[in-house]
């Protein structure tokens, strides 16, 4: 069972689902206390911050902007998780985004 705070706002609640899926689908197991360990944490943001912003939808932002708070609301996702993404992209990835800013700015 996934409970998740009513007080959180629809994007908060967005990425907080996606965070606890990934647990699920991680396999991660609590403690006797209900908490995850840092490695389990660890992957289940990254995982989430990967699911919630998938590489076409980060290029398509980046072509729109550089700042990081409009990617994120134009993303429907915190900006931890944006951070998140940022941080974590793989070569390819970050090879994709240069490529697009750069045929960005030639049409600009």
């Amino acid at each position: 069972m996934i409970l998740i705070d009513a007080a959180l706002n629809k994007i908060e609640r967005r990425c907080a689902l996606a965070h606890e899926i990934a647990h699920i689908d991680a396999g991660d197991r609590s403690t006797p206390l209900c908490w995850f360990d840092r490695r389990q944490e660890n992957r289940a943001d990254i995982l989430a911050a990967r699911r919630l912003i998938d590489l076409e939808s980060l290029v398509a932002v980046y072509r729109l902007t550089d700042n990081i708070l409009e990617a994120a609301a134009e993303l429907e996702v915190t900006l931890d998780v944006m951070v998140l993404r940022a941080g974590t992209l793989r070569a390819p990835e970050k090879i994709a985004l240069v490529n697009a800013r750069a045929r960005h700015e030639v049409v600009a």
